[in-house]
């Protein structure tokens, strides 16, 4: 690809300069600002990759983000792939108290992973399929139909994915008993029964958050077909 890590990084509008006049707080604050990154050790793990790339220290790291780039990946895409990437091994050497530089350059040459597009999409259907599952399960499933070399890293991304489509009433929840459930699955077809209160009648709406829970992952609900609010 044309260009070196820091347009990579920053674009062809990077001024190389700044970023060699700048210490280590202003070059951490150029990251945050150009990813808007606010979690700390998120934005340390993306300082030091870019240091590696800049000054090619493992060499695998700049030749992996070329090689990704040059099969037309985002380059933001790329970068968070090699994040992962440093960040599952930075997780080894703690417990290890050794950084695997060897495990690290397989991660590398183990890229790209599968998008978290991709990723949705296998852990819904196994979702669906299952309707309720022990969480474990279903990362064991998801992994298998991906069929990626690095199954390490495939799980990081799938708790990542997975953490989305639980929030905000989304499509997938969390069950006692660490087990996930498919909600449109587990739902079609219940009757949800709640016993109206005298201050709901008096306002004209009902509380939802609890025996009616259900309502709040309706995109539309609706009463014989008039929207409700």
């Amino acid at each position: 690809m044309a260009g070196g890590p820091l347009e990579l990084v920053f674009g062809p509008n990077v001024d190389p300069q700044a970023w060699e006049a700048a210490d280590e707080d202003e070059r951490r604050q150029m990251i945050a600002e150009r990813f808007e990154i606010s979690d700390t050790g998120h934005l340390l793990l993306r300082h030091l990759l870019i240091e590696q790339m800049v000054s090619g220290e493992p060499p695998e790291v700049w030749e992996t983000a070329q090689r990704l780039a040059g099969q037309g990946i985002d380059h933001d895409a790329v970068l968070a792939q090699l994040t992962i990437a440093l960040g599952r091994t930075v997780t080894d050497a703690l417990d290890d108290r050794s950084f695997d530089r060897d495990a690290y350059a397989r991660r590398l040459r183990r890229l790209p992973l599968p998008t978290a597009p991709e990723i949705e999409q296998v852990l819904l259907d196994a979702a669906a399929e299952a309707v309720v599952v022990s969480s474990e399960a279903l990362d064991a499933r998801v992994v298998e139909r991906l069929g990626h070399a690095d199954k390490e890293l495939v799980e990081t991304l799938i708790d990542h994915v997975e953490q989305h489509l639980i929030e905000d009433f989304g499509p997938l929840a969390w069950l006692p008993g660490d087990r996930t459930a498919h909600v449109p699955s587990l739902c079609r077809d219940i009757v949800l029964t709640h016993t109206v209160t005298e201050a709901e009648r008096t306002s004209g709406t009902l509380d939802i958050s609890f025996d009616l829970a259900g309502f709040a992952h309706v995109v539309e609900p609706n009463l014989d077909g008039t929207p409700l609010d």
